[in-house]
C-alpha cells in the first residue's frame, strides 16, 4: 500500500474521534492548522502508535497541514533515523507550542542526533524551536549539565530582545484607555471614535460594526466557543480605535478573526524560559553539584519578566 492510501486509512480512523468543540476552541486561541479535527492527545496517541514504525511514511505524514496526521507522525517516525539532514524539515512543521511540546515527547528526546539538534535550536531566532529542544533535553536519557549554560543564555537573549521593543500588550492597553477617555468626553466631536462602555467585563469578544453605508466586519468567534458579544460602533468614515477586540479598518466583506488579549499566543522570552526551567530542573535533580551549578548560572539572570519567571520557579522547584 502507497503511502497515499496509507494516510487515507489512517486519517479515516481518526475522523472517527473527531470533536468539533475541541476543534473549534483551538481556532479560537489562535492554533494554527489548515485542519484539525480536535482528536484528544491520548486517542491520537494509542492510534498513532499502533502503527508499525515507518521514518518514511512519518516523513509524509508530517507534510500535511493537518493536526492529528503532523501529530501522528511524531510517534511513528524512528528515533534512530532522525538526522541533523533532517532538522530543517521537522522545524518548518513546529507553529505552535503543541507541536513543539509534542515533537520533544515523541521524538527528539529519543533521537540519536539529539544534542547536535539542541546546539542548532537553542540558537535559533525561532522561539518554538527553542522550547521544543528544551522540553526534549528535560527528558533526554544523554541530559548533562552543559546544556545549561545555552539555556540561560535563550532565556536572557529573549528576554533582552522583548524588552527593547514596546510589548502588544502595552500598546493595545495604552489605545483602550484612550478609547475609553474619548467615549466618556461628552464634547467628543461629530464623526468621532465612540466606545460603548454600557456592556460587562464578561461581554468579550465584541463585535465591530460600521455605521450605515459602511462594510461590515464581523469578528465574532464561533458559537461553539464565543461568550456574549459588546458592540463598538463608529460615526460615518471613522475608524475603529486600535482597541485588541475591534477590528482595524478593512475592505469590504473581510472577515477578521481576533482574540482578547489575555488570549494570545505565549510571549517568546516565557516560552523559552518555561522549556528552560523544566531542563534546569532536571539537571539541578541529577545530583548535588549540578543543583548548585543551576542555581548559580540562574543567579546570573536579571529582573527582566522572563527572567524573574525562572529564579520563581527553580527557587520552589529546588526549594532555593
Amino acid at each position: 500500500m502507497d503511502y497515499t492510501s496509507r494516510m487515507v486509512a489512517l486519517l479515516r480512523e481518526l475522523r472517527r474521534e473527531r470533536n468539533g468543540a475541541v476543534a473549534d476552541s483551538m481556532r479560537y486561541y489562535g492554533t494554527p492548522y489548515g485542519l484539525n479535527y480536535g482528536v484528544s492527545l491520548p486517542t491520537l496517541r494509542r492510534i498513532a502508535r499502533a502503527e508499525a514504525p515507518d521514518h518514511g511514511f512519518a516523513r509524509y505524514l508530517y507534510r500535511q497541514d493537518v493536526r492529528e496526521l503532523r501529530l501522528a507522525a511524531l510517534h511513528i517516525a524512528c528515533p534512530a533515523c532522525f538526522t541533523p539532514e533532517e532538522f530543517p524539515a521537522w522545524a518548518a512543521g513546529i507553529v505552535n507550542s503543541e507541536i513543539a511540546e509534542e515533537a520533544a515527547f515523541a521524538l527528539l528526546s529519543r533521537a540519536e542526533a539529539f544534542p547536535a539538534l539542541f546546539s542548532a535550536w537553542i540558537a535559533s531566532p525561532d522561539a518554538l524551536l527553542q522550547y521544543a529542544a528544551l522540553l526534549a533535553a528535560a527528558r533526554s536519557p544523554r541530559l548533562t549539565a552543559s546544556w545549561v549554560a545555552p539555556a540561560v543564555e535563550a532565556v536572557h537573549r529573549n528576554a533582552t530582545a522583548e524588552a527593547t521593543v514596546e510589548t502588544p500588550a502595552e500598546a493595545t492597553t495604552e489605545a483602550t484607555a484612550a478609547a475609553i477617555s474619548a467615549a466618556a468626553d461628552t464634547s467628543v466631536a461629530p464623526g468621532a471614535f465612540v466606545f460603548d462602555t454600557s456592556v460587562t467585563e464578561a461581554s468579550s469578544p465584541e463585535v465591530a460594526t460600521l455605521a450605515p453605508g459602511n462594510s461590515s466586519v464581523d469578528v465574532t468567534p464561533s458559537a461553539a466557543t464565543a461568550p456574549s458579544a459588546a458592540i463598538v460602533s463608529a460615526a460615518p468614515g471613522a475608524s475603529p480605535a486600535s482597541d485588541p477586540h475591534v477590528a482595524s479598518p478593512c475592505a469590504a466583506g473581510q472577515q477578521v478573526s481576533c482574540r482578547p488579549a489575555a488570549q494570545h499566543p505565549v510571549p517568546a522570552a516565557r516560552l523559552t524560559a518555561q522549556g528552560a526551567v523544566a531542563l534546569l530542573a532536571a539537571v539541578a535533580a541529577q545530583n548535588e553539584e549540578n543543583r548548585q551549578a543551576v542555581l548559580r548560572a540562574a543567579g546570573s539572570l536579571g529582573k527582566l519578566p522572563a527572567e524573574d519567571y525562572v529564579h520563581e520557579e527553580l527557587a520552589w522547584r529546588l526549594e532555593a
